[in-house]
């Protein structure tokens, strides 16, 4: 099994086999503590073709730049098709995690790690920053 692909979003979904996002970012502006309105985390996983069918525990934890703050984890249910994927191709499973409003409590850097059945798989991170004066900044034509 591994993640193909993490993203932090305003907006996904998936449905009937398509997958939607809006807006993807790395970076938020804000005073702190602050939280975001929208925000979605979309995950993107194979597994092989014997998992047929399984259903796995996954959990994402959130932590601080300095992974010593751990804030609200949460958990879902990864229950894969039972029909064998075409030769070749993993099975996939695509997880959409609503985080609207989500808290950061201070600046800084913030992971979102991704676990199944407890093994790491890897994850994204946002950058909460402040925000910055743009009186200087260059006018448009």
């Amino acid at each position: 099994m591994h993640l193909a692909a993490t993203h932090i979003c305003e907006h996904a979904s998936y449905h009937a086999g398509r997958t939607s996002m809006i807006n993807a970012f790395n970076q938020v502006h804000g005073s702190a503590p602050a939280s975001v309105d929208r925000m979605t985390l979309l995950l993107v996983f194979h597994f092989p073709g014997k998992d047929r069918g399984r259903v796995l525990k996954g959990r994402v934890d959130i932590l601080t730049g300095d992974r010593e703050t751990h804030l609200p984890s949460a958990e879902f249910a990864i229950k894969l098709p039972d029909a064998t994927p075409p030769q070749g191709l993993p099975l996939q499973y695509i997880q959409v995690l609503n985080v609207n409003g989500f808290p950061f409590p201070r600046h800084g850097l913030y992971a979102f790690e991704v676990f199944v059945e407890g093994i790491y798989l890897g994850g994204d991170q946002v950058y909460f920053a402040p925000v910055t004066d743009q009186s200087d900044a260059p006018k448009g034509p």
